[in-house]
């Protein structure tokens, strides 16, 4: 008899581990190559045992390739850090541009269906709301970014208004 284990699977801690990995990379580059991917991965899997890392690697490398190919925003936004407490949580990416504005990435790496559930939508309410008190002026929105389906991504407006990704400025342009 089969029985899912919830310690295997991970899914969750996968997700942090990704945004750690996407963290580290955007810090130095903005084109990370295939092995600059599998080196974070490795990095990030570090607690894990081997066997488990080697498990977790190809995901943890190709959903932040994901980011970097599909979801990056324009050059004229500077990478800001990552799990910045905003005081109702940890958000996974800020970026800023010249003029000190402030986007917010938040990263699902599970099915896009997770962009619509009721408690991503009360997580980016509570984002929205903190965001908007810590840079009144400043903040531009929220980017509610699927790795598995980069296609599915919305920028979400301070006013909670939510428009596709790829019909914003918010999105390097493909060539």
């Amino acid at each position: 008899m089969f029985h899912d284990d919830e310690e295997l699977a991970r899914s969750g801690q996968v997700g942090v581990l990704v945004h750690a990995t996407i963290g580290t990379l955007a810090a130095r580059t903005r084109c990370p190559s295939p092995t600059d991917l599998r080196a974070a991965a490795d990095r990030a899997l570090g607690a894990f045992a081997p066997i488990e890392a080697r498990a977790h690697r190809q995901n943890v490398a190709a959903l932040s390739g994901s980011y970097f190919w599909h979801l990056l925003p324009p050059a004229t936004w500077i990478f800001a850090g990552t799990e910045l407490d905003v005081g109702v949580g940890r958000v996974d990416l800020v970026w800023r541009d010249s003029g000190d504005r402030v986007l917010i990435d938040e990263i699902k790496t599970g099915s896009p269906r997770e962009l619509g559930l009721a408690r991503t939508t009360a997580q980016v309410r509570r984002y929205l709301d903190c965001a908007t008190q810590l840079w009144p002026d400043r903040f531009i929105g929220i980017r509610l970014l699927s790795l598995t389906e980069p296609h599915r991504s919305v920028l979400v407006r301070p006013d909670g208004s939510r428009v596709p990704l790829h019909r914003s400025p918010y999105l390097t342009a493909k060539k």
